[in-house]
């Protein structure tokens, strides 16, 4: 299967780290209903725990991208879009084929 790695409704293909952050978020849901906190991220991510800035830019990037909405105000808020999504499946699809 080949994944283009790429946004539908934003400006410039996807970054390999952006794919992870989004790998981050989708995991999170998946396992416990709500998006991870910027401490989690940074943890996951292997950043260090004063990379907060860092992980706003990632997520400010992918919201242009189309592929998260970000909620202001809202602890963890933020919403992957049905673009993230479909990259994601194809991401994993691609992993399970190899």
């Amino acid at each position: 299967m080949s994944c283009h790695i790429g946004a539908r409704a934003g400006s410039g293909p996807v970054s390999p780290r952006q794919l992870q952050v989004l790998q981050v978020i989708a995991r999170s849901i998946e396992v416990r209903g709500f998006p991870p906190s910027i401490r989690e991220f940074t943890i996951e991510l292997g950043l260090s725990l004063n990379s907060r800035q860092s992980i706003d830019e990632h997520l400010e990037r992918l919201a242009a991208k189309g592929m998260l909405v970000r909620h202001a105000h809202v602890a963890r808020g933020i919403t992957l879009t049905t673009a993230a999504r479909e990259l994601l499946a194809c991401e994993r699809a691609r992993e399970q084929s190899k």
